[in-house]
């Protein structure tokens, strides 16, 4: 692939990551208030330098809706140059925390069979009818992680965008963040 195409290719992810992002903030549901939740959670970002998964700080946070509904915001810092935050509505919390059920099984499916997958578990529908994926990836054998990120239908296929990533132990941290959601009745 030449220069100009990747340089095409960047720039349809980037607009692709703009529309998403736009799309996420856009939310018709209104915010009564917000409560910052002290956490162990920790996503990781891949680091190109060294080549792997590094740990980011992650705060967490639960905003309740004026119309009864919640939400759980995972806020990962990428050091110096940006906030990345997704936001799990409590309507969602019962596939997400189905597909959290997934991945730890098929993470001690794989480190017990020594494989290596990349697969989508689910997507989810979020309110403002922008989706996000969970899916299952290896690192390597033994090095298995629950990413989350928002999907970009794109004018030429769907584009996947990681936003959070949590190896075993933080998929289940972040289980039991979605379990202290309020269920939603609408």
């Amino acid at each position: 692939m030449n220069l100009s195409n990747k340089i095409i290719i960047i720039s349809q992810q980037i607009c692709g990551l703009l529309a998403v992002l736009i799309l996420t903030g856009c939310s018709t549901e209104i915010v009564s208030s917000s409560q910052r939740i002290e956490s162990e959670l920790v996503s990781k970002e891949y680091g190109e330098t060294k080549e792997q998964y590094v740990n980011r700080s992650t705060s967490v946070s639960i905003e309740m809706m004026t119309n009864g509904s919640s939400a759980l915001i995972v806020t990962l810092n990428v050091y110096g140059r940006y906030l990345r935050s997704v936001k799990f509505y409590s309507r969602e919390k019962d596939a997400l925390i189905e597909a959290v059920d997934t991945f730890l099984e098929w993470e001690e499916t794989a480190s017990s069979n020594g494989e290596i997958l990349k697969k989508r578990i689910t997507r989810v529908k979020n309110p403002n009818d922008s989706a996000m994926y969970l899916s299952f990836h290896s690192e390597s054998v033994g090095a298995h992680f629950l990413t989350i990120g928002y999907i970009d239908p794109g004018m030429i296929g769907e584009t996947e965008f990681p936003f959070l990533v949590f190896n075993r132990k933080n998929a289940i941290r972040f289980k039991e963040l979605l379990q202290m959601l309020p269920d939603y009745s609408s």
